[in-house]
Formats: C-alpha cells, structure tokens, sequence
C-alpha cells in the first residue's frame, strides 16, 4: 500500500477526495466526468482515423481518357529527347572543349576521305595544342608542343610556321605560346 508521502498516495488522496469527499463541490466533480468523458470519445476518434488512414483507401484509380493518353505520349517524347541528347553528349568532351575554344559549331558535314587534321580543321578551324616545355635563353626561346591530329612533341621557334605552314608561332613566353591558325590568333596555356 502506498504511504501519504508518495507521489502515488498523494493522487489516490486527490482522488478520494474528488470523488468521495466534500472539499470539492458537486459542479467540479460533474465538470471532470465531462471532460474525462469527452477526452475518451475524442481519442477513440483520433484512433479510429488513424486505422482507417494505415489501411489505405480502396478508390480506383482514374479512368483512362484522351487527356491522360496525350500527357503520356508528350512525357515519353521528352524522356526520349533527353536519352538522346545524354548518348549524343556522352564521350564527346574533347568536342566539347574544342567548340567552347573556338566558339564555333562543331557538329558540321565532314569529308570522310580527309584525314584527322583535315577533319578537325572543317570542324572547328583549329586542332587542340597543348604545351608541353618551353625552353628560354636570352631571346631565344622554343617550345615543344603536342598538336592534335599533326604530331606530338613538335619543337616550335618564334617566327617559325607548323603543320604545313598552316600554323605560325607569334611569342613564346614563360607561361603561354602565342600561335596564329588561318589568320586567327590563340594563347596556348603551358600545362604545368
């Protein structure tokens, strides 16, 4: 049995004295039946919603209609669009890079009997170089450099030409080898 001085004597005194005693009037014992009474139904409400809630509804879905049938055809055209587009863009970075160098279309007829420098050129006017070594002595200086499609390691002299005389080196600098290509001036970045 629980002693006056527990937390669970002092409610079961509470209790007693609500529901037996006269320290409370009649109105307040009503007044919490009421209560205890409403709280009960509200809970068995909230309850019976979630139960219903958890097993779901059993509507059927909608019908099939003409406006459903078009919405469908479009999503499936535009997910086809974009697989394409994916698999088109897919292994191509160097034509990528090569069309944001340039700012041309790359994507344009090609002769398939030229060779790959030739094709490069039809496609986007300049090869991809890259600078591998610049060697400066006083005012000399050479670089070696990789060009697409024409060589790899090509050693190149300020004012010499390259790639058939279709190339012609500008400046060679510590960090940079300035080279005209058809009439059209480029800064080839030394990679480091």
């Amino acid at each position: 049995m629980a002693s006056r001085d527990s937390w669970l004597g002092s409610a079961q005194d509470l209790w007693r004295d609500i529901t037996e005693g006269d320290r409370f009037p009649r109105f307040v014992r009503i007044s919490l039946a009421i209560v205890m009474t409403l709280g009960t139904l509200w809970s068995a409400f909230l309850f019976r919603q979630m139960f219903s809630t958890m097993r779901g509804s059993d509507m059927a879905p909608p019908a099939d209609n003409a406006t459903t049938d078009q919405e469908i055809a479009q999503l499936e055209e535009t997910a086809r669009g974009f697989r394409n587009a994916v698999m088109a863009r897919t292994g191509s970075t160097q034509l990528a890079v090569l069309a944001a160098t340039v700012a041309r279309k790359p994507f344009m007829p090609s002769d398939a009997a030229g060779s790959r420098a030739d094709l490069l050129d039809e496609m986007t006017g300049t090869p991809m170089m890259w600078v591998k070594a610049v060697l400066i002595k006083g005012n000399d200086a050479a670089a070696v450099v990789d060009v697409d499609g024409y060589g790899e390691g090509i050693i190149l002299k300020k004012g010499g030409s390259f790639a058939g005389g279709k190339g012609r080196v500008v400046a060679i600098t510590h960090d940079k080898v300035v080279v005209t290509w058809s009439g059209q001036q480029i800064d080839i970045p030394v990679d480091r």
